[in-house]
């Protein structure tokens, strides 16, 4: 023999017990949600400018060793030559926007072609302008000299062919 339960009162009083412990936690809270957004608001204020920072500072390091490459280019070639005229080389892997000139030491309007006297020579990098996608006001200018000038600043006029008092030696 079966006896037939009355499902109505056996799923009915455990459904509700369900029903009312699911609308407690349907959601998260206003509050809940402005404090999670104010923990990354924080978070990202702390991150990025420290990002930025350090992509700063891998692109003038690798604008240094650009200029240091250059500059070993430039020795070769002289003692190839006697002189700096005539030299060819360039830096291949600058950041993108940084611009590398390489100048004539007694006549800084000219780069060494065959018209200068090519006894020394000035490496200057400038940094992307405000319409490049990497600039950054806090970005550096740099110069080099074959006779032992090495500084950056973020001043363009601190190294214009001399390290002024705004500059640092690198």
């Amino acid at each position: 023999r079966v006896i037939p339960v009355k499902p109505s009162l056996s799923r009915n009083a455990g459904s509700n017990d369900e029903a009312k412990s699911m609308k407690k936690i349907q959601g998260f809270t206003l509050i809940e949600l402005i404090i999670t957004v104010i923990i990354i608001a924080i978070l990202a204020a702390i991150v990025i400018p420290s990002y930025k920072e350090t992509i700063r500072s891998n692109n003038e390091k690798k604008v240094q060793q650009q200029v240091l490459s250059v500059a070993e280019q430039l020795e070769r070639h002289k003692s190839r030559n006697f002189n700096y005229k005539n030299f060819s080389g360039t830096a291949n892997e600058l950041p993108e926007g940084y611009t590398l000139k390489i100048l004539d030491m007694d006549d800084t309007s000219k780069v060494l072609t065959a018209d200068v006297q090519g006894r020394g020579w000035y490496i200057t990098v400038s940094p992307p302008t405000s319409g490049s996608n990497n600039y950054d006001a806090k970005n550096s200018y740099f110069i080099m000299s074959s006779n032992g000038l090495q500084c950056k600043s973020r001043l363009e006029s601190d190294v214009d062919f001399k390290c002024d008092t705004g500059s640092k030696s690198w």
